[in-house]
């Protein structure tokens, strides 16, 4: 880009910092000596996936990071282009279709992965999303992608936080779209290069390239929250508080930071309360020793580690209310899915579920 095109440098400028911000993230995790023997030094430049649906603002992200590839030191040496058929419209085929088109125009390396959902007491939206990661989560590591990119933006964000405050959300709920995570432990880390890019921005850069995209018609459905807080209620903030976007986003940010300084303690309480324990349990001794707030954020972060997640305050502290009670190793404290959390011995375990228990 160049001094005319502002625009431009703007959306490419997002995405090559949210590279080096992943690069210093990546090599701050490779720093464990463990890490290190397991995994083969990273190359200079990287080969990023790309989530493709096909909309306005994925196809805008797989043209920039395209775009960024061909620059001799970005940091990027491939963008590929990844579209998850979910087969869950009328039109899948035909975004896929799409897709596969437009990428080739763009000048991206196009993959498709067709994908079935898996509900399992969840909703659609949250069972197609953990589909779709562990899909784009497959392909990067078969063809050695250091990184996958997705091309939620500030409006995202906001609509996302102010969702989860309905909901009764904490710090992870409210800190909405993190820059960066990892999908799983020694996974890729998942980036959103246009985290702190309005829709506005986006949507003048796709015209100014004449970029085709396609239109999910549901996102003009006022019945569906989002699509409500997008076309009505927003906008109305923004009457009364001008300027009301910037600083909802501020406050997403802060409240990231507050929720990753609690992970950071709810680490370390993990660690104290792990050590001398067997693998994969848990000290109620010590445990105990912490304040109520630290041990329900040590006890998330336990069942995490164990993949059980999106487990409700309630249910923890009832759980935790159970653990230091309950006289009968043998009490049932927690069932998810096909697992279950038991008390043996002063120790909580986590082990599958067993036909007929409630």
């Amino acid at each position: 880009p160049t001094k005319a095109d502002p625009l431009d440098r703007v959306l490419l400028d997002a995405a090559a910092q949210a590279l080096r911000d992943a690069a210093a993230l990546a090599h701050a995790r490779e720093a464990d000596e463990t890490a290190l023997r397991r995994r083969p030094p990273r190359p200079a430049a990287a080969t990023v996936v790309v989530g493709y649906s096909g909309g306005r603002d994925s196809t805008a992200l797989v043209h920039a990071m395209t775009r960024l590839a061909r620059q001799r030191g970005s940091g990027l040496r491939e963008a590929v282009a990844v579209h998850v058929h979910h087969g869950l419209s009328r039109r899948a085929d035909e975004w896929l279709a799409h897709c596969e088109k437009h990428a080739a125009l763009i000048g991206a390396r196009f993959i498709a992965r067709h994908v079935s959902v898996q509900r399992a007491g969840r909703g659609l939206e949250a069972a197609a999303r953990t589909a779709r990661y562990q899909a784009l989560a497959d392909v990067a590591e078969e063809i050695g992608a250091e990184f996958i990119c997705c091309a939620h933006h500030r409006d995202d964000r906001i609509e996302t936080f102010l969702i989860q405050w309905m909901r009764g959300a904490g710090p992870e709920g409210l800190a909405a779209f993190p820059a960066a995570r990892a999908l799983a432990h020694d996974g890729p880390l998942l980036l959103r290069p246009f985290i702190d890019i309005p829709r506005a921005e986006i949507e003048r850069y796709v015209a100014a390239h004449a970029l085709d995209f396609v239109e999910d018609d549901s996102n003009d459905d006022p019945a569906l929250l989002r699509n409500a807080l997008r076309l009505d209620v927003i906008p109305r903030l923004d009457e009364l508080r001008p300027g009301f976007r910037a600083a909802a986003a501020r406050s997403a940010d802060l409240v990231a930071e507050a929720a990753e300084a609690l992970r950071s303690v709810a680490a370390d309480d993990l660690a104290a309360c792990q050590q001398g324990a067997p693998v994969g349990m848990l000290r109620l001794d010590v445990l105990s020793t912490l304040p109520t707030a630290r041990q329900t954020w040590a006890l998330r972060a336990w069942l995490a580690s164990h993949g059980i997640e999106a487990v409700s305050r309630a249910r923890l502290s009832e759980m935790l209310q159970q653990a230091h009670a309950a006289r009968s190793d043998a009490r049932l404290l927690v069932r998810a899915g096909d697992r279950e959390v038991r008390r043996y011995r002063g120790l909580l375990l986590v082990k599958e579920g067993e036909t007929g228990a409630r």
